[in-house]
């Protein structure tokens, strides 16, 4: 197995791989033949970010994607995204910073954090990142006083908003009123207001949300122009779904939003259209995989004397848990999915799984059904990508897991043609098929 240093970029991992012509699980299955392998890993398929981006740039051709950094914290999914040509949306210095490190130009990233350190905005002034979001006065006051040249966008709230799991419009966002106001003052400081932008909700699921923003900004773009405001950019923000089961309800989404933009946006217009995805380009690519190292089994009392197995409480300790990478289950949408690493006719039993730390919230599921399983065996988790690696936490002095690539030689190939394929190449070889 061929080893490849990554120029490292943070204080986690240096070590990734990327293999060519090989599945997620053909590798898992090679590299867990170690017996003395305990940390749980990750594969990554960067065969299915590319597909994603391909179905994106298919439904939605006039719209330029902005990965949201927050998404996957993976050097290496930056670089694969930069190369393939998406622009960033970034919230901190911290994120800027490792764009910075990767060369990207500051053209194609946009500080979309409506709330944001002076510090930090002077910083991504000075090194030419002036596209920044803004919901409020004090906001626009702050931006004018760190970077006069920035470029404002102002965030609208969304008028339809169906995510109950992890809504914004309760801490970001102004209403269109108050959006018109704000480009009025900005004129009046004589700051250049580039458009609007909202965000309808992480992994929404009813094309509404997305015609009902395009109006409301419509509405704000028809204001400025009245009062002599010339606005060229909206961004229609994220939310959309990423998981393997929900690519239909993207096909539908991306409708919306074209008959929207065609009533309201037209390319008469000269209105320039960007969107920030995250998990829908990598939630689907990433599987993780983890050791079992503990089962534990109790009876539960029964009156009957017969052996009902339904009667058993399984606990199960996995290498991973609440405070790792599961520290995005939070976001219920996210469709994750556990299997055995594998193929087993073994019975599917109730099971409570737990993570490893020593604390009692560290539990992934308490009502999984799970395949009977024992101390050695690997377990993994798909649609992994999204809200997992860049929310680990080390709590307990557990360290995060490596992340492993896989590659067709075809993506490979068609990667060739990109004129700056060396952000990608100066710091990876690709690696054979082991056998």
């Amino acid at each position: 197995m061929t080893e490849v240093y990554i120029k490292p970029n943070s204080t986690k991992s240096s070590l990734e791989e990327i293999y060519l012509d090989m599945s997620m699980n053909e590798l898992a299955t090679k590299i867990t033949q170690d017996e003395n392998l305990d940390n749980s890993f990750f594969v990554a398929d960067l065969n299915e970010i590319a597909s994603r981006l391909a179905l994106w740039r298919h439904l939605l051709p006039d719209i330029q994607p902005f990965f949201a950094m927050k998404v996957c914290d993976a050097d290496i999914v930056r670089r694969f995204l930069a190369e393939m040509g998406t622009g960033f949306d970034c919230a901190s210095k911290g994120e800027i910073d490792q764009l910075m490190d990767l060369e990207i130009d500051p053209s194609k990233i946009i500080y979309a954090n409506p709330v944001k350190f002076r510090s930090h905005i002077r910083h991504a002034a000075s090194v030419g990142v002036h596209l920044v979001t803004f919901d409020c006065y004090h906001e626009l006051l702050k931006i004018s006083e760190c970077d006069p040249e920035a470029r404002l966008v102002v965030r609208i709230r969304p008028v339809r908003e169906t995510n109950f799991y992890a809504p914004l419009g309760n801490k970001f966002g102004c209403s269109v009123e108050e959006a018109c106001h704000l480009v009025r003052k900005a004129r009046d400081l004589k700051l250049t207001v580039e458009g609007v932008s909202f965000h309808v909700g992480y992994a929404c699921a009813d094309p509404r949300c997305f015609t009902h923003a395009i109006e409301a900004a419509s509405r704000v773009f028809t204001e400025a122009s009245r009062i002599g405001v010339k606005m060229s950019l909206l961004d229609i923000g994220g939310g959309y779904p990423g998981s393997t089961v929900t690519k239909d309800i993207f096909n539908d989404l991306a409708k919306a939003i074209r008959d929207a933009l065609a009533q309201y946006f037209p390319p008469s217009s000269g209105v320039r259209v960007i969107a920030e995805p995250g998990q829908f380009l990598v939630a689907a690519a990433f599987n993780l995989y983890t050791k079992v190292i503990m089962v534990k089994e109790e009876r539960k009392e029964n009156k009957s004397d017969k052996a009902d197995d339904n009667q058993i409480h399984r606990d199960v300790y996995i290498t991973d848990g609440l405070f790792g990478t599961f520290s995005g289950r939070v976001y219920p949408y996210q469709d994750i999915k556990v299997w055995p690493l594998q193929n087993s006719n073994r019975t599917l039993k109730l099971t409570k799984l737990w993570g490893p730390t020593c604390d009692s919230m560290d539990f992934i599921d308490d009502q999984l059904h799970l395949a009977e399983v024992q101390e050695g065996d690997w377990i993994y988790f798909d649609n992994m990508g999204a809200y997992t690696i860049s929310m680990f936490t080390e709590f307990n002095g557990f360290s995060p897991p490596a992340i492993k690539y896989v590659m067709s030689s075809e993506t490979r190939q068609q990667m060739g043609l990109h004129p700056t394929l060396k952000i990608f190449l100066e710091v990876t070889r690709f690696c054979k098929r082991i056998n």
